[in-house]
């Protein structure tokens, strides 16, 4: 088996900072919202652990309204990040949606401290 090559050293920004290195400093595009982002209407934010917060939202989509419930990361602190993991309901169907949260409620409530 041949010796395994060196690998090249990271390439370096004129400040000799290795490139996609996040440590120090936040890249401009991080810190900037997406376009789609910047187009909703956050409603509310509930944390679910100091690293992921679950934003309720309302987008536009292809000129349809839409609620949007998303899960978003932490990468760097206090800076969250859309993750793949989510829902988009038309807002029509917003009254079976916050039908179904409450009955998920009532179950789980009548079922406190026992098994799920």
């Amino acid at each position: 088996m041949a010796p395994r090559k060196a690998s090249r050293p990271a390439a370096a920004l004129a400040d000799g900072e290795p490139r996609g290195c996040l440590a120090g400093r936040l890249d401009d595009n991080l810190a900037k919202p997406s376009r789609r982002e910047s187009q909703a209407s956050i409603v509310a934010e509930i944390e679910i652990s100091h690293a992921t917060r679950l934003r309720i939202s309302l987008t536009s989509w292809k000129g349809a309204r839409k609620v949007e419930l998303r899960l978003y990361t932490a990468t760097i602190p206090s800076v969250y990040m859309a993750t793949s993991d989510g829902l988009s309901l038309p807002v029509g169907k917003l009254p079976e949606l916050i039908a179904a949260l409450r009955k998920a409620n009532a179950a789980a409530s009548s079922r406190e401290g026992g098994a799920p």
